[in-house]
Protein backbone atom coordinates (compact mmCIF):
# COMPACT_ATOMS: atom_id res chain seq x y z
CA UNK A 1 0.00 0.00 0.00
CA UNK A 2 2.76 2.39 0.94
CA UNK A 3 4.26 1.28 -2.79
CA UNK A 4 1.19 2.15 -4.34
CA UNK A 5 1.23 5.93 -2.29
CA UNK A 6 4.25 6.65 -3.16
CA UNK A 7 4.15 5.71 -6.68
CA UNK A 8 0.95 8.08 -7.01
CA UNK A 9 2.40 10.96 -5.09
CA UNK A 10 5.26 10.74 -7.81
CA UNK A 11 3.31 10.56 -10.55
CA UNK A 12 1.43 13.69 -9.56
CA UNK A 13 3.92 15.57 -9.08
CA UNK A 14 5.11 14.63 -12.79
CA UNK A 15 2.13 15.52 -14.09
CA UNK A 16 2.39 18.97 -12.24
CA UNK A 17 5.63 19.86 -13.25
CA UNK A 18 4.87 18.80 -16.25
CA UNK A 19 2.51 21.14 -16.96
CA UNK A 20 3.94 24.34 -15.04
CA UNK A 21 7.07 23.56 -17.47
CA UNK A 22 5.17 23.75 -20.54
CA UNK A 23 3.61 27.12 -18.88
CA UNK A 24 6.95 28.80 -18.26
CA UNK A 25 8.13 28.04 -21.87
CA UNK A 26 5.65 28.91 -23.98
CA UNK A 27 5.79 32.33 -25.54
CA UNK A 28 2.46 34.45 -26.89
CA UNK A 29 1.73 34.43 -29.77
CA UNK A 30 3.09 37.41 -32.00
CA UNK A 31 0.84 40.34 -32.85
CA UNK A 32 -0.73 40.12 -36.39
CA UNK A 33 0.36 42.43 -38.93
CA UNK A 34 0.40 42.89 -42.61
CA UNK A 35 3.50 42.71 -45.04
CA UNK A 36 5.32 45.92 -45.79
CA UNK A 37 3.59 45.90 -49.29
CA UNK A 38 0.38 45.72 -47.62
CA UNK A 39 0.80 48.50 -45.09
CA UNK A 40 1.57 50.86 -47.92
CA UNK A 41 -1.99 49.78 -49.69
CA UNK A 42 -3.24 50.48 -46.52
CA UNK A 43 -1.82 53.87 -46.31
CA UNK A 44 -3.00 54.70 -49.55
CA UNK A 45 -6.91 53.43 -48.61
CA UNK A 46 -6.70 55.96 -45.77
CA UNK A 47 -5.07 58.35 -47.77
CA UNK A 48 -8.45 58.29 -50.52
CA UNK A 49 -11.10 57.84 -47.64
CA UNK A 50 -9.96 60.53 -46.14
CA UNK A 51 -9.58 58.33 -42.66
CA UNK A 52 -7.58 61.09 -40.94
CA UNK A 53 -9.50 63.45 -41.27
CA UNK A 54 -12.55 61.42 -40.18
CA UNK A 55 -10.22 60.25 -37.18
CA UNK A 56 -8.96 63.84 -35.91
CA UNK A 57 -12.80 64.99 -35.96
CA UNK A 58 -13.85 62.01 -34.36
CA UNK A 59 -11.45 62.18 -31.46
CA UNK A 60 -11.48 66.40 -30.90
CA UNK A 61 -15.42 66.19 -30.81
CA UNK A 62 -15.31 63.35 -28.28
CA UNK A 63 -12.43 65.45 -26.34
CA UNK A 64 -14.56 68.35 -26.85
CA UNK A 65 -18.23 66.81 -25.28
CA UNK A 66 -15.69 65.51 -22.87
CA UNK A 67 -13.90 68.83 -21.99
CA UNK A 68 -17.68 70.60 -21.56
CA UNK A 69 -18.97 67.75 -19.55
CA UNK A 70 -16.30 68.09 -16.86
CA UNK A 71 -15.36 71.69 -17.57
CA UNK A 72 -12.01 71.41 -18.15
CA UNK A 73 -9.65 74.60 -18.51
CA UNK A 74 -8.52 76.04 -22.58
CA UNK A 75 -5.15 74.63 -21.64
CA UNK A 76 -6.14 71.03 -20.78
CA UNK A 77 -8.19 70.94 -23.86
CA UNK A 78 -5.74 72.39 -26.46
CA UNK A 79 -3.40 69.96 -24.59
CA UNK A 80 -5.83 66.77 -25.22
CA UNK A 81 -6.37 68.25 -29.04
CA UNK A 82 -2.68 68.45 -29.93
CA UNK A 83 -2.04 64.89 -28.92
CA UNK A 84 -4.50 63.81 -31.47
CA UNK A 85 -2.63 62.18 -34.08
CA UNK A 86 -3.40 59.59 -36.94
CA UNK A 87 0.46 57.77 -36.50
CA UNK A 88 -0.17 56.99 -32.79
CA UNK A 89 -3.05 55.14 -34.17
CA UNK A 90 -2.24 53.11 -37.39
CA UNK A 91 -1.21 50.21 -35.69
CA UNK A 92 -4.15 49.24 -34.87
CA UNK A 93 -5.68 49.82 -38.25
CA UNK A 94 -2.27 47.45 -39.47
CA UNK A 95 -3.41 44.53 -36.75
CA UNK A 96 -6.98 44.21 -38.16
CA UNK A 97 -5.97 44.64 -41.45
CA UNK A 98 -3.24 42.17 -41.47
CA UNK A 99 -5.81 39.09 -42.62
CA UNK A 100 -6.60 41.00 -45.57
CA UNK A 101 -4.55 39.49 -48.77
CA UNK A 102 -2.65 41.96 -50.94
CA UNK A 103 -5.43 41.46 -53.89
CA UNK A 104 -7.95 42.17 -51.49
CA UNK A 105 -6.66 45.55 -50.52
CA UNK A 106 -5.84 46.20 -54.16
CA UNK A 107 -9.67 45.84 -54.75
CA UNK A 108 -10.70 47.81 -51.63
CA UNK A 109 -8.12 50.48 -53.28
CA UNK A 110 -9.57 50.61 -56.54
CA UNK A 111 -13.12 50.57 -55.00
CA UNK A 112 -12.56 53.86 -52.86
CA UNK A 113 -11.44 55.62 -55.80
CA UNK A 114 -14.27 55.32 -57.73
CA UNK A 115 -16.83 55.48 -55.58
CA UNK A 116 -17.45 58.74 -53.61
CA UNK A 117 -19.67 57.59 -51.15
CA UNK A 118 -16.93 55.03 -49.86
CA UNK A 119 -15.17 58.35 -48.46
CA UNK A 120 -17.96 58.19 -45.52
CA UNK A 121 -18.51 54.54 -45.35
CA UNK A 122 -15.59 52.21 -45.69
CA UNK A 123 -14.10 48.74 -43.45
CA UNK A 124 -12.42 51.29 -41.54
CA UNK A 125 -15.32 53.34 -40.06
CA UNK A 126 -17.65 50.59 -40.13
CA UNK A 127 -15.39 47.89 -38.46
CA UNK A 128 -16.80 47.38 -35.09
CA UNK A 129 -12.96 46.26 -33.87
CA UNK A 130 -11.78 49.14 -34.71
CA UNK A 131 -14.31 51.91 -33.65
CA UNK A 132 -13.64 50.50 -30.46
CA UNK A 133 -9.49 50.94 -30.47
CA UNK A 134 -10.56 55.06 -31.79
CA UNK A 135 -12.75 55.01 -28.47
CA UNK A 136 -10.32 53.51 -26.55
CA UNK A 137 -7.28 55.82 -28.34
CA UNK A 138 -9.63 58.80 -27.28
CA UNK A 139 -10.20 57.84 -23.75
CA UNK A 140 -6.36 57.63 -23.75
CA UNK A 141 -5.83 61.03 -25.53
CA UNK A 142 -7.94 62.51 -22.24
CA UNK A 143 -6.42 60.59 -19.70
CA UNK A 144 -2.99 61.62 -20.62
CA UNK A 145 -4.33 65.31 -21.09
CA UNK A 146 -4.77 65.57 -17.64
CA UNK A 147 -1.24 64.29 -16.34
Amino acid sequence: MKNLITLLTVFIFILISHDCKAQVYDEPPEVAMPSNENKQLIDKIIEVTHYESYFNKYCIKYISKVAKQENWNKERLEKAKKMVSLSSFKFNIYNWSSNYSNAQLKEYLELYKKDKSSKKKNFFIENPNIAKALESKTKQFITESGK
